[in-house]
């Protein structure tokens, strides 16, 4: 059976993991991996095929033991299951699979998160950033990318964008390079990390990795496959930046997210809240991914990324200090009312 392009052969599952009268259907989510879920008589599950040219089988081995500490902790986590040989791993045809228990409940799509579900999904990202600062794998300290090392790159892949301008996707990198380039030479300092507690974190917490429950619970986080070692605020200002941002507008549901953020997080200081957003901008503004992998690596680009390819206009960075201002005032008042 071919689904997705990706050879899927029942008769694995039916051996692998003891299962009987098995359908697969695709699940259309997912910009890494392929993800499909499996029916199983009564029972349901989701199996996820990884690209292993962007997964090695260390990386997926630290994913699953990761994803089952968490769980077990109490975070709500779906439960992966064990093939014959005890393993969570399973080699298929061509790379990779895992099994999980498929977890009911309702996804949001942005910028339509209601404010109770953005209140939980802060919430449990806190819990969550919790318990995996415990997690102990081997982790180099996260540094902010060089910027001299991001204008070399931006300069060449504007070369490359300028000769396919015809395309409206090329002609949009183009222009995006050349407003980077500009903001990346107009800087005279990289923020400093003193500040920052940097853990282990989910990566990609987002709506599109969370399933919610009638109530707007967070029962379940799907998704541990981008893994990074990074300062514990930059993915809650990832998630705030992404989520609850649309259109050039800051949508009133991210201070909800933030509110449910602080009441799931601990030890978080003014000077750690202060210093998030110049670390999160000057992240945002020496990187580029896909647009990079587009022009340096394009046997590795997915077409589907060009869903990244389009403008939000320049509020955030206009209003930027103010939204730090605001972070740490509702840290304070948190503190004073919890202290």
């Amino acid at each position: 059976m071919n689904l997705g392009g990706i050879p899927i052969d029942t008769k694995l599952l039916l051996e692998s993991y003891h299962l009987s009268q098995v359908t697969l259907l695709p699940i259309p989510s997912g910009m890494m991996n392929k993800n499909f879920r499996v029916q199983a008589g009564d029972q349901t599950y989701v199996l996820k095929s990884f690209a292993t040219h962007l997964y090695p089988l260390a990386d997926i081995h630290h994913v699953c033991a990761v994803q089952e500490r968490v769980r077990q902790a109490g975070v709500p986590v779906p439960e992966l299951i064990r093939n014959r040989e005890g393993e969570w791993i399973t080699q298929t045809e061509d790379g990779f699979c895992t099994l999980s228990r498929f977890v009911a409940g309702q996804p949001y799509k942005r910028p339509h998160v209601p404010a109770p579900a953005a209140y939980a999904m802060g919430q449990t990202l806190g819990k969550l950033q919790r318990v995996m600062a415990d997690i102990d794998l081997p982790a180099t300290p996260y540094q902010l990318p060089d910027a001299g090392q991001a204008l070399e790159r931006f300069k060449l892949c504007l070369n490359e964008a300028e000769k396919h301008r015809a395309n409206p996707v090329d002609d949009f990198a183009y222009r995006f390079y050349r407003e980077r380039i500009a903001t990346l030479e107009a800087l005279s300092t990289v923020p400093s990390l003193a500040n920052q507690r940097q853990q282990w974190q989910h990566g990609d917490y987002q709506e599109t990795n969370l399933i919610f429950s009638a109530s707007n619970q967070v029962v379940a986080i799907i998704d541990f496959d981008h893994l990074r070692f990074r300062p514990r605020l930059y993915e809650m200002m990832r998630c705030f930046r992404y989520v609850f941002y649309e259109k050039g507008v800051l949508l009133p549901e991210a201070w909800e997210f933030y509110r449910g953020y602080l009441d799931g997080q601990t030890g978080l200081t003014e000077a750690e809240v202060a210093d998030a957003m110049p670390m999160f901008d000057y992240y945002q503004t020496a990187s580029d991914w896909p647009f990079s992998i587009r022009y340096l690596q394009p046997d590795k680009f997915d077409p589907r990324w060009e869903a990244f390819f389009h403008s939000e206009g320049d509020w955030w960075e206009r209003n930027s200090h103010l939204i730090q201002e605001r972070m740490v005032r509702l840290l304070q008042e948190h503190r004073g009312i919890h202290n």
